[in-house]
């Protein structure tokens, strides 16, 4: 599966009403991903996954709730 259709999925979990049950992460498993190496890097998720939420449809408030406030509530 590639990240626009993984971003529709996360559009079509918040339609079905998971929005307060999502989070998202990264995970640079090897050095290859860094961007020294022409990796994507640590940045991937806002510079590049963001805005793919964004045209998928998923608001700006939404994406707070995935990015802040899910993670603060299960964390704290």
């Amino acid at each position: 599966m590639k990240d626009p259709d993984r971003a529709r999925l996360v559009k079509a979990l918040i339609d079905k009403g998971y929005l307060e049950r999502i989070t998202i992460s990264e995970d640079l498993i090897r050095r290859l991903y860094l961007k020294c190496y022409r990796g994507h890097g640590y940045d991937y998720l806002l510079r590049h996954f963001v805005p793919m939420l964004e045209a998928a449809g998923v608001t700006s408030d939404e994406i707070d709730t995935i990015l802040i406030k899910n993670p603060r509530r299960i964390f704290s």
